[in-house]
């Protein structure tokens, strides 16, 4: 916030300051000119800008922004530019008040006591001119009364008490007209908060016994206020005079001298009225049609149109609802024991489901709750990236920004300058314009929109560890898959932030929000039953002053308990003399055409404008695009917001139909050929705005609608690379789309456009569409080119899971290049024989070439075989190894350095995971390998390193190294490299194997849960699902039996029929651990006979890591079963393994066979030795598990220091039942357990 000091205010690109007007201790009025609209205005700024200055001023805007009454300044536009905060207003020439109605008085002295205020509010205090005591004019005076009247009067119905009526703060034209000015004290008396305030403000002469009392005021306190104005109108001083104190003291025990003991001639019925309006009591004192009945003006709307407020300043009623604000409070307090919350209100539009939440957040105020409200709403014709957030977080940067610089610093997540990549208004928060950027620039684009969403969920989360937050979200079915995508991933379970989401939804479109996870309560919102449907209409009949209650059954009857359309029968009723018979059989269309058609030609023009546009659009180009100069749009704008048929949306200057069924009323009667010409002129006036609803999507939108196709082409290509910028990937795809619809292209263009489509979705997480698209892009292609579209299809159909269609797409593109799959496993491992006797007869040496000297078809070649190694190799192991080493042995041919070093670590790899020598053969090629990384500086190689040597070193047993290695490869990856989803996935996988090696099952979760939602962010179905499987044990160790049960159960992915793949083999093991957690698993192995088998058959066992667990799984379950014998055999191959979690695992069953056997002497020392070798070797829980299997063979004191020893570790890994977490490791089956059994 810039302090401004005293200095004067030189204006800013659009505002030109003219003159000074006036100055006071707070603010200061100046003339300007708006260049934007080419029109006058008065523009108020702050002398010096502070907390409560600028509160202040936000309030005088706020109180009368949406309130139009020719008796009350209309304002403009809340501005905050550079540091400077001011408003627009009317520009009104005039005199004040008294010098209006007594244009004889002559100066002498001061007769105005200061206003009483707390110190950081002392308001504007001018020295004026006593008045003498000549003959008021009295015709002048009534007019100028009864204008007052009509303007508070207004004022009041909309909620509002002014609480400063003194002379200064009104003007009377030299045309006679009243205007009441300065809202800054305003009271709103529909809002708790500011109801309840007590503090002393206003100018003492004026204000009324009860505000200086410090009670509670109401509207009779500014009746009061216009009685001493009177009083001084008619005797030339105020009743009461002298000190501050003496007159708040005298006014309450003393009543005023009538005027007519201090100046004769005083019309004895203004006596009366004066006087009535000092009453003491507030009760007592004449409201606003009294005192224009006593001044024989008329009470009704004929006189001047009725002042009407936004729903967001002046509020509806509201009626009924009381089970669904129940729900809506129960799910609030949910969020208050640290839960989140998710509500979708339903129903039909205009049924009240914005009124609703509107209520219920505003009642969480009244309550007294400290509660940070975000709102936002999506249009249906917005095209901006993450629209359904978009509003929301533009609420967030204003609730950040107002924080201290220091409290927003601490809520700062850790990849926070990536917010304003998706966000960029978050950029406008300083403390996130400063975060620190990552000191290696994220490549890959999906990364980077991961980190950001992660950010956007860690900020909320900090958030709300401080504030309750809730989140509103209206119209949502008019959101898009990007902001679904992120909204997702701020809500999913576990540790989501605890807040509060309400979102509305129509009823015909709430299926959008099915892919909502975590608990969701729906709320279907009905109709009013009848007795509600009658006290609303009632109520608005009040409010609008009409004496109707005959029509208030037939409005109720009519709208059938509809609250949008009782509100617009209601206006009807307003307006029509003819009774009700023009309310039956009314729609709700017609009732709203019929308000439209009497608007004048000008009014209608913009309104049609208003509902055609794409987004909430800014009055600069609503008055461009209907040639309406900038003032006559700001005074027929006025008009519709009056009419309730617009409103401002988000900022002050942007509109919007008051509600989609005006649009909806409105676009169904427009001729065709008027509607193409407003979207052109919409086009046209935004092409020559810089306005910030000038977005390439809107541009698309229009012009496309207006017949300028290839202007619409040429803004929807690059709105498709901004979104791609912005990581909204969903809609640079379907702007991409856009432009291959609308556009002439010739076949090269057309092709560039569909890879970059492609490119999107697969960004995006749509494999199976990026892979059609590729494959329309291969079409006509040069031979290059086309396999290369043909290998990035088979790729994203293997990588997103789809193996078959994947396995099709490979075979064409093998074809190609006159290759083709194995059809079997057992030849597939011939293949890999030969290929491997082959390099041991070459060796790895090659003589390096630049790609450029290498034939194009040969690389595309390798990658081919990348590829097919890639997609085959976490399903289908043994074909992949088979085309990674064709591939190895290609490029070690051709020479070409990526590619070669990307071979011998990929080779490298798929020998490691063998186990045994085969790891020791495996380094001599990670060894090469790091050599050409180390020289050629290539981050995916360097990547790609750390990452194989970190399996080498799992399958060695050398767990801590492992942990390291893979850590640092995943890092590399995230943050310097594109596009290695098949490589980041497999450093993941194996760091979770790694963890639960280690035994650290606290990171172990955050990790699932990290990775499980990242998968889910790229719609990496396979990945999602090899998580949810291979780590299905982390449901274990929280205790949710039931959740490891439905992950297994998913259908997110599944592998292919036919064969038995890795997945499956995750799935067995999972299966398993769940029968040994629950006690279930005794006959596990025969219910399991021929999933065992199907292992058998398909050549896993060739990896160790598959060897090992399955042999453990067996292990386990005969431990159960009885049968030591098996049990023992599979603990000897454990032990002779030679990799350490194996011997670990041999140690532990042979110790249970031993105690199962009755040798408990044996079994305590094979448990010892497990002991020191988990600790050795670093396996943490293992080493608890054998600890307290031996407390509990020990028993007594000592074994229960064991046992107690073992579930603190328990403890600390947050396993939820360390007793049944134990018997998943390993099974306690002592000889006297087992007699149990």
């Amino acid at each position: 916030m810039k302090d401004t000091g005293d200095a004067e205010f030189g204006g800013t690109d659009r505002f030109a300051v003219r003159r000074r007007i006036g100055a006071g201790g707070m603010g200061i009025v100046y003339e300007a000119h708006d260049r934007e609209r080419d029109a006058p205005v008065a523009l108020k700024t702050l002398r010096r800008i502070n907390a409560q200055g600028l509160y202040r001023l936000k309030q005088e805007f706020r109180a009368l922004r949406d309130l139009q009454h020719p008796n009350l300044v209309s304002l403009g536009e809340l501005v905050e530019d550079g540091g400077h905060w001011f408003f627009t207003m009317e520009l009104v020439p005039g005199r004040d008040f008294l010098s209006y109605v007594r244009p004889r008085a002559l100066a002498s002295g001061s007769l105005w006591a200061a206003p009483v205020l707390p110190s950081a509010l002392r308001d504007t205090v001018r020295d004026t001119a006593d008045f003498a005591r000549p003959a008021f004019d009295e015709d002048r005076l009534r007019d100028a009364l009864g204008q007052l009247a009509r303007g508070l009067r207004a004022l009041h119905g909309a909620g509002k008490v002014h609480r400063d009526i003194k002379p200064n703060n009104i003007i009377v034209t030299d045309q006679g007209r009243v205007v009441l000015l300065d809202f800054g004290l305003a009271l709103d008396t529909t809002d708790a908060d500011d109801s309840t305030e007590q503090a002393v403000v206003g100018t003492v002469a004026y204000m009324a016994p009860e505000q200086a009392a410090s009670k509670p005021v109401g509207p009779p306190a500014d009746w009061y206020s216009v009685g001493v104005l009177l009083y001084e109108a008619l005797t030339g001083e105020v009743p009461f005079d002298g000190a501050a104190l003496s007159v708040m003291m005298e006014k309450q025990r003393t009543p005023p001298r009538p005027p007519s003991e201090l100046v004769s001639g005083i019309p004895p019925d203004l006596e009366r009225l004066c006087l009535d309006l000092l009453a003491f009591d507030p009760a007592a004192r004449p409201d606003g049609d009294e005192v224009l009945r006593r001044l024989a003006l008329p009470v009704g709307d004929d006189a001047s149109p009725p002042a009407r407020a936004s729903s967001s300043l002046a509020s509806p009623p509201f009626v009924g609802r009381a089970r669904e604000l129940d729900a809506l409070r129960a799910a609030f307090e949910r969020t208050r024991g640290g839960a989140g919350a998710t509500v979708i209100v339903a129903g039909e539009s205009g049924v009240g489901k914005t009124a609703l939440i509107h209520h219920f957040t505003r009642s969480l105020t009244w309550e007294g709750e400290p509660v940070v409200v975000l709102r936002g709403r999506c249009y249906e014709r917005e095209s901006v990236p993450f629209k359904g957030l978009d509003g929301v977080v533009d609420a967030l940067s204003r609730f950040l920004r107002r924080l201290p610089r220091s409290d927003a610093a601490g809520m700062l997540p850790r990849h926070a300058s990536l917010l304003p990549q998706i966000f960029p208004v978050l950029g406008r928060v300083e403390c996130i314009a400063g975060a620190p950027r990552p000191l290696q620039p994220i490549q890959d684009p999906r990364e980077l929109r991961n980190r950001a969403f992660g950010a956007l969920r860690e900020l909320f989360c900090k958030l709300a560890e401080r504030f309750p937050i809730v989140v509103v979200i209206d119209d949502l079915q008019w959101t898009d898959a990007d902001s679904l995508l992120l909204l997702g991933d701020l809500v999913r379970p576990p540790d989501a932030p605890p807040l509060l989401l309400i979102a509305s939804v129509r009823s015909e479109a709430a299926h959008v929000v099915d892919s909502i996870p975590g608990p969701v309560i729906r709320i279907h919102l009905d109709r009013l039953p009848p007795d509600e449907a009658r006290a609303l209409a009632e109520q608005l009949l009040a409010r609008r002053n009409l004496d109707r209650r005959d029509a208030i059954d037939a409005i109720a009857d009519e709208a059938n308990g509809h609250p949008l359309f009782i509100d617009e029968l209601v206006r009807h009723a307003a307006d029509s003399t003819s009774g009700d018979s023009s309310i039956s059989h009314l729609r709700l269309d017609e009732a709203i055409l019929e308000r439209v058609d009497r608007l004048d030609a000008r009014s209608r023009r913009l309104l049609d404008l208003v509902c055609l546009a794409a987004a909430p659009i800014s009055q600069a180009v609503l008055a461009q695009a209907a040639e309406v100069p900038g003032a006559d749009a700001s005074r027929d704008l006025a008009t519709l917001r009056v009419a309730n048929l617009v409103r401002a949306a988000r900022a002050s200057d942007r509109y919007e139909p008051y509600h989609d069924r005006i649009r909806e009323a409105v676009s169904s009667v427009m001729a065709d050929d008027r509607r193409r010409a407003y979207h052109a002129r919409l086009a046209l006036a935004l092409e020559a705005s810089d306005d910030p609803s000038r977005t390439p999507e809107v541009l698309v939108y229009h012009l496309e609608a207006a017949g300028r196709v290839a202007d619409a082409t040429a803004h929807a290509e690059e709105a498709a690379r901004r979104a791609s910028h912005g990581l909204a990937f969903e809609r640079a795809a379907e702007l991409y789309r856009t432009a291959l619809r609308l556009g002439d292209y010739d076949a090269d263009k057309r092709r560039k456009l569909l890879i970059a489509l492609g490119e999107a979705l697969a960004n995006a997480g749509r494999g199976p569409e990026s892979a059609e698209v590729n494959l329309q892009a291969a079409e006509g292609a040069d031979p290059t080119t086309r396999l290369e579209c043909q290998r990035r299809a088979a790729e994203q159909l293997l990588i997103s899971g789809h193996i078959e269609r994947g396995l099709d797409a490979l075979e064409r593109v093998l074809a190609e290049i006159g290759e083709k799959l194995p059809k079997t496993p057992a030849r597939a491992l011939a293949s890999v024989l030969w290929s491997r006797a082959r390099l041991r007869l070459r060796g790895l040496d090659f003589t390096e070439r630049h790609e450029s000297e290498i034939a194009a078809h040969v690389l595309t070649r390798i990658d081919v075989y990348k590829s097919v190694a890639h997609g085959l190799g976490v399903v289908d192991t043994i074909r992949g190894v088979d085309f990674q080493h064709r591939g190895l042995l290609l490029a070690l041919q051709t020479g070409e350095p990526f590619r070669v070093g990307r071979a011998l670590l990929e080779g490298g790899a798929y020998l490691a995971v063998q186990g045994g020598r085969a790891v020791k053969r495996g380094r001599e090629l990670v060894h090469r390998a790091a050599d050409i990384a180390e020289r050629t500086g290539d981050p995916y190689l360097k990547a790609l390193t750390a990452g194989v040597d970190g399996v080498a070193s799992y399958y060695e047993g050398r767990l801590r190294p492992a942990y390291e290695r893979l850590r640092t490869a995943e890092t590399t990856f995230v943050e310097q490299t594109h596009g290695a989803t098949w490589e980041l996935n497999t450093v993941r996988l194996f760091r979770m194997f790694v963890l639960r090696r280690l035994g650290w099952w606290t990171e172990i979760a955050k990790c699932f849960d990290d990775y499980v939602r990242d998968a889910m962010r790229r719609g990496d179905n396979h990945m999602e699902t090899s998580l949810r499987w291979s780590c299905n044990d982390v449901w274990l160790a929280r205790g949710d039996v039931d959740q490891a049960k439905a992950d297994l159960e998913s259908k997110t992915w599944l592998p292919p029929e036919g064969r038995f793949h890795l997945q499956h083999f995750y799935a067995l093991r999972a299966r398993a651990e769940i029968a040994l957690y629950t006690g279930e698993a005794r006959g596990f192995r025969e219910r399991m006979a021929d999933q065992f088998r199907a292992l058998r058959r398909s050549m896993l066992l060739r990896i160790h890591d598959v060897r090992a667990e399955v042999h453990f799984a067996l292990a386990r379950c005969a431990l159960v079963d009885g049968d030591l014998r098996t049990a023992a055999k599979l603990a000897r191959t454990l032990r002779d393994d030679g990799v350490s979690f194996a011997v670990a695992w041999g140690i532990l069953v042979d110790a249970m066979v031993l105690a199962a056997s009755g040798q408990s002497a044996k079994a305590r020392r094979r448990l010892r030795e497990a002991i020191l070798f988990t600790e050795e070797v670093n396996m943490r829980l293992f080493n608890a598990v054998a600890r307290r299997h031996l407390g509990r063979l020990i028993g007594g004191a000592e074994g229960d220091a064991h046992v107690a020893a073992a579930d603190r570790v328990f403890a600390d890994e947050s396993i939820a039942e360390p007793e049944r977490f134990a018997e998943v490791c390993c099974p306690f089956v002592a000889q006297s357990a087992r007699g149990t059994a």
